[in-house]
């Protein structure tokens, strides 16, 4: 995807006008008719057709755009985007879009509708903008697209049709499209090298090494990017040791969402501590921002990249971020949108086939040629001043709608209608194994908690759906057999691996069944929120837990290894990631038996029997291990792998979740921390998700509500819940 790209090889040689600069009134008083002075004629007056001759050949509107236009009637812009719920990019691409259809309402009628997929994928995005050309509804395209080159013929298809084509963002400079908006990439990029390096000089930080990455980092946009921001760095460190090159961009995550920046700049960052400044070419600077707090290195280590957003300017503030480049994809929308709108109104095509659009770069304090942090808030403020303020939603009879990032949501017609008549309701709970130990349970006591709560609001079955064990196949049937049979009111979803599910998401969301997920996310698809713990940070809270009893009992730990029941998952990576980062906060030399990369495979039923088998005989091959922790339930069979080998006093484990058997172990001392995730907390809100919105039309007020751990120690404490206070709360839940 090339959502935060343009691909233009030109140093800008002028600046650009404001995207936002005031038109010339439309509604100015017509000069009297005794006196009349001929209005200049436009390149080709589109009420008589429109024709251009360019170096490909001479472009002629289509008949019916021209007739259209000259009766007045509505006229249909199109604005093509490879993915709409991309982060950050697709909702900036649809304010741009509105703010030029609204303004051009004065001068010509036009309805502008967003089109792609909600995630890039070239095959539908293609798919359908074809449609639409067949149908003949497109009067102009404002097209960006990734990769540009899978579409060059769909432009000439359009083009030929007598469909002007402009391009923004990512150009498609093989077609005949008439002209394209984006920032010059190299020479944005070295402006926020330099930029960042003139900080640094400033500021006196101390950095060693310089790493580059891009969720696409072999594509031309980042590759100019990263030569761009290479170039500007060393104007002013000539001598600058850079750990990687354009050649060798590290990958963070193809779908540019900060879960993937997490998962792969955070172990990158514990791997290489030398490399304390990142550059990365897109919004996955605010991914690297995090990855810097989460591990305690801020005023230690920063990054630079490119885009804005709430948290981008949150981390700049922090110290986390120094540097980021809004690249104004409102704008760029905007302009090839305006583009459309000029042409169809009075023949008029841009002065340039490339305009030059200046980059915004955002700094804390700001200064010349630089805006701060605050000047960006109010900017965006401004931006959306005037707009409708949103309407909360309410479920009656007429149904429930509203506008995501990746599209309009619309409640299934038969389930509003059961709603308006106070008929039962269905909701279902999918988990991806009821029999799992702990969780199944956990989660069927959340879900009927939920459901119980919500007789007084609304009539609701609740239902647990799910095989007994882990099988994403039978998983995915049993739920497509619900979604056939047409019963489901709202899906509260768990899922194993969650990449399996997307499809069936989405195919639920279409169906006009709302979707929540809870304890593992479903990020690629359009589900409406998600509930859990923030896996890194509960976990790193453990392991300075853990590390804070070692140092206060005087235990003496000679060796620490990690294990889990799937060692691969990134859930179970990122609890490995969090418990090294606490446990190292307190003990920085500790001696780790393996990593993040080598965690002990345990048992992907999450069975004791499982960890019994395969850790007991590791702790006998390996005795200089004596502390282990387990990304799960696993704890269990670790402690009593501990109490089996007469070890206790000698080894401990920490790990998540509880039940009887890890509260006796932590109170004989073989286990030493566990943290408990709440699965009935996550089912019975996102439980509750469904009831808020089926009964009263309600969302959650974020994306991503936050839930803390419960840490579980032997006397609790501070911050921690000791193991009989645990046992009452669980005794309180019954």
């Amino acid at each position: 995807m090339a959502a935060c790209a343009g691909e233009d090889e030109e140093e800008p040689t002028a600046p650009a006008a404001p995207a936002d600069a005031p038109a010339a009134p439309a509604d100015a008083p017509e000069a009297p008719p005794e006196a009349p002075e001929p209005p200049p004629a436009p390149p080709a007056a589109v009420a008589e057709g429109f024709s251009h001759d360019f170096d490909w050949g001479t472009f002629t509107l289509n008949a019916d755009t021209a007739a259209k236009a000259a009766a007045g009637e509505e006229l249909n812009i199109v604005v093509g985007v490879s993915g709409t719920a991309i982060p950050i990019f697709g909702a900036a691409v649809r304010t741009g879009m509105e703010r030029a259809c609204e303004a051009a309402q004065s001068r010509i009628d036009v309805d502008c509708q967003l089109v792609g997929p909600a995630q890039p994928s070239v095959v539908d995005h293609v798919a359908m903008l074809e449609a639409r050309l067949a149908a003949g509804d497109v009067d102009c395209l404002a097209l960006q697209s990734h990769p540009p080159e899978g579409l060059v013929d769909l432009v000439n298809d359009y083009i030929a049709a007598g469909v002007p084509v402009f391009t923004y963002n990512t150009d498609i400079e093989a077609s005949n499209r008439f002209a394209f908006f984006a920032l010059q990439e190299v020479a944005a990029a070295s402006i926020n090298g330099r930029v960042t390096a003139e900080l640094v000089q400033a500021q006196g930080l101390d950095v060693n090494q310089v790493a580059m990455g891009s969720g696409l980092p072999n594509d031309q946009w980042a590759r100019q990017r990263m030569e761009g921001f290479t170039k500007g760095f060393t104007e002013v460190f000539g001598d600058a040791d850079f750990f990687n090159d354009v050649d060798s961009g590290l990958p963070t995550g193809e779908n540019f969402t900060t879960q993937e920046v997490l998962d792969s700049v955070g172990p990158f960052m514990l791997a290489n501590p030398d490399v304390n400044l990142f550059f990365h070419t897109d919004q996955g600077v605010e991914g690297v921002g995090q990855v810097i707090q989460n591990q305690g290195r801020v005023g230690q280590a920063w990054t630079s990249g490119f885009n804005v957003s709430d948290p981008i300017l949150d981390l700049i503030d922090a110290g986390a971020i120094l540097v980021t480049v809004d690249q104004g994809f409102d704008n760029q929308s905007e302009l090839a949108t305006t583009a459309c709108v000029d042409l169809l109104a009075d023949g008029q095509l841009p002065d340039s086939e490339r305009p030059v659009l200046n980059p915004i770069v955002i700094t804390k304090d700001g200064g010349e040629g630089r805006e701060s942090t605050d000047d960006a808030r109010a900017r965006y403020a401004a931006l959306d001043a005037g707009a409708p303020a949103e309407e909360p939603e309410e479920m009656d009879e007429m149904g429930f709608s509203h506008d995501f990032d990746w599209g309009t949501f619309t409640l299934n017609a038969d389930t509003a209608a059961k709603a308006a008549a106070g008929e039962e309701l269905n909701i279902v709970v999918g988990v991806s194994g009821t029999a799992i130990p702990i969780f199944g349970a956990a989660v069927r006591t959340g879900m009927e908690r939920a459901c119980e709560a919500a007789q007084s609001r609304i009539d609701v079955d609740c239902q647990l759906v799910g095989p007994a064990q882990p099988s994403v196949v039978d998983h995915v049937a049993m739920l497509e057999a619900r979604l056939a049979a047409g019963d489901v009111d709202c899906l509260a979803l768990q899922s194993h691996p969650p990449e399996g599910l997307v499809d069936l998401v989405n195919d639920y969301i279409a169906a006009g069944v709302p979707v929540f997920t809870y304890n593992t996310d479903i990020e690629a698809s359009n589900r409406f929120a998600f509930f859990a713990l923030q896996e890194v940070a509960a976990a790193s809270i453990n392991g300075r837990v853990t590390a804070e009893l070692v140092q206060a009992q005087g235990l003496d730990v000679n060796q620490v290894a990690m294990g889990s029941g799937l060692p691969n998952d990134q859930w179970a990576r990122q609890r490995m990631e969090g418990f090294t980062k606490g446990f190292t906060e307190v003990f920085g030399d500790a001696d780790f038996f393996n990593d993040v990369d080598s965690g002990l495979p345990t048992g992907e039923n999450f069975t004791t029997q499982e960890v019994l088998d395969s850790v007991g005989p590791f702790m006998l091959a390996n005795p200089d291990v004596n502390l282990f922790f387990h990304t799960d339930q696993g704890v269990e069979g670790v402690g009593q792998v501990i109490q089996n080998q007469g070890r206790v006093g000698q080894a401990w484990t920490s790990g998540f979740n509880v039940s009887d058997p890890i509260l006796d172990l932590i109170d004989a001392g073989a286990i030493l921390v566990t943290v408990d995730q709440g699965f009935d907390n996550q089912s019975e809100l996102a439980t509750t998700a469904c009831v808020d919105l089926l009964a009263d039309g309600q969302l959650p007020d974020s994306e991503r509500p936050v839930l803390n751990p419960i840490v579980i120690t032997k006397d609790g404490g501070e911050g921690r819940e000791s193991t009989d206070d645990a046992r009452a709360r669980y005794a309180a839940l019954g």
